[in-house]
């Protein structure tokens, strides 16, 4: 498997491994799984930003504007998706006046960033730090890039020419939802999931057994609800898959004439939705049950 980016130590790394494996020079007798090449860990984008902006005056008048240039730096735009977005408004009706003054925030979230090359990168950070270099003063707080910016710049820097910031190729962080473009970066999401799970238990003295069922279907309603609205899933209206998979046999049947699924292929042929189709199956599998009992 090629690897993303391989820093100088982790060719090193790869050559001794390469070194200790068995038929080798050295002769080690170590396993040849690791003579594979060693992927670099990427640096997460928000948390590389973060740095900076924790460092700066939040006060500073040029804050703002600073942090906001930095990020746009570090995020290309793609400028033909950016026109596609304008032509497809044109197209709607709008003039082109008009499309001109629609917010920057709603092309971002219709138009997929990405992070350059380190030497493009680098040269747009560059290009920010020497903007901001000459007009960030300001007389009552004094200049924006204090020593200890400066320092945290060099460190995101030094990661940039690494490559520890740059996508991959041939990987997608965007996903296309109802029109609009669901970024999969960061980890908003796992801490918001962490979040909901710590105040998910309130009782002091549980059952493991109690216990282990509540977080199983706490976990299980929030993938359904993660894979309706993130992944393009079709809502139920409800929770219980073992009805949604009977409804899936039931569907795949090729024998219409059966007498026992006749009418839910009459409903569908009605036009009726899977929701109403899923009632009528589990009204039917009632009326069964109390029928035996």
């Amino acid at each position: 498997r090629k690897p993303i980016y391989t820093s100088a130590a982790s060719k090193s790394a790869a050559a001794k491994a390469k070194a200790a494996a068995p038929g080798s020079k050295d002769g080690a007798g170590a396993d040849s799984s690791t003579s594979a090449p060693l992927q670099r860990v990427l640096l997460d984008s928000f948390h590389a930003l973060y740095r900076v902006s924790r460092a700066c005056k939040s006060t500073h008048v040029f804050f703002g504007l600073f942090t906001c240039c930095l990020r746009d730096a570090m995020f290309a735009i793609s400028e033909s998706h950016w026109d596609a977005e304008k032509a497809r408004l044109e197209k709607r009706g709008m003039p082109s006046a008009d499309v001109e003054k629609v917010r920057k925030r709603f092309f971002l979230r219709r138009t997929p960033r990405q992070i350059p090359n380190p030497s493009e990168l680098r040269l747009a950070i560059d290009a920010v730090i020497a903007e901001f270099s000459l007009i960030a003063h300001d007389d009552e707080l004094g200049p924006l890039f204090t020593e200890k910016v400066q320092k945290e710049l060099d460190n995101l820097l030094s990661h940039v020419d690494k490559g520890c910031l740059s996508d991959p190729d041939l990987v997608m962080y965007y996903r296309d939802i109802n029109g609009k473009l669901l970024s999969l970066r960061g980890s908003s999401g796992l801490e918001g999931f962490h979040k909901h799970l710590r105040r998910l238990i309130n009782g002091a003295r549980l059952s493991p057994a109690v216990l282990d069922a509540i977080i199983i279907d706490f976990i299980h309603r929030w993938n359904i609800k993660a894979a309706v609205k993130n992944g393009g899933h079709f809502d139920f209206g409800h929770y219980d898959m073992l009805m949604v998979e009977e409804l899936m046999s039931i569907l795949t049947i090729t024998h219409r004439q059966d007498p026992k699924y006749r009418k839910y292929f009459k409903l569908l042929e009605q036009g009726a939705d899977v929701n109403e189709i899923a009632a009528s199956a589990a009204g039917g599998s009632k009326g069964k049950s109390k029928g035996k009992g």
